[in-house]
């Protein structure tokens, strides 16, 4: 299936479509703390309507408080923007991110590894064949434009004495050139 187990993080939380290529609005909802007039529920727009009577896009699961609202990629971008035009660019950033861009699935994928959730990094490294250093060089350039958290910062941080190592060994690649730098560094302790 088209954008099956495909996983998206939306303002930093993950979220995985099922095996029909369905992200969970619900979950999405809940998670993100939106609030009560934005439930999937509440959804009730003649867009939202067409979308219903096709169940390959949209379907409920479950009945009453414990219904569950599922939708394909299209219908969850038009219930983004619906929620607010912030949050649709979001969701949109969030699939661009993962689908459209290889070598970040890469680097996702790496990072859920180290995170201990190796058979969802397995399922998403199948829709990927980026190289993983290649993820990693590309990942830091566009952080690297995005805010001063590159690794050549997080090492001039940690030699200012402004970052702990730890804290930049964490927001650093492990096997990067900047992470074997900031291991490096010697800490004077007074």
């Amino acid at each position: 299936m088209n954008n099956s187990h495909h996983i998206i993080h939306i303002d930093g939380h993950p979220f995985q479509a099922d095996d029909s290529g369905l992200w969970n609005l619900t979950e999405i909802w809940k998670t993100l703390g939106l609030t009560r007039s934005k439930a999937p529920s509440e959804w009730r727009t003649i867009e939202a309507k067409r979308f219903a009577g096709c169940p390959q896009k949209m379907r409920s699961l479950g009945q009453g408080v414990t219904s569950h609202i599922l939708a394909d990629k299209q219908v969850t971008l038009r219930y983004a923007g619906w929620v607010s035009f912030k949050f649709e660019d979001m969701v949109y950033a969030a699939f661009e991110a993962v689908l459209a861009m290889p070598e970040v699935a890469a680097v996702v994928a790496n990072k859920m590894v180290e995170l201990g959730y190796r058979a969802e990094a397995e399922l998403l490294e199948r829709h990927t064949n980026a190289d993983a250093d290649y993820a990693i060089r590309q990942c830091n350039r566009l952080f690297k434009k995005v805010d001063q958290r590159s690794p050549e910062h997080l090492y001039k941080a940690v030699q200012n004495g402004t970052m702990t190592k730890e804290r930049a060994l964490s927001l650093i690649p492990s096997k990067s050139v900047w992470a074997g730098r900031v291991e490096a560094i010697y800490v004077y302790d007074f």
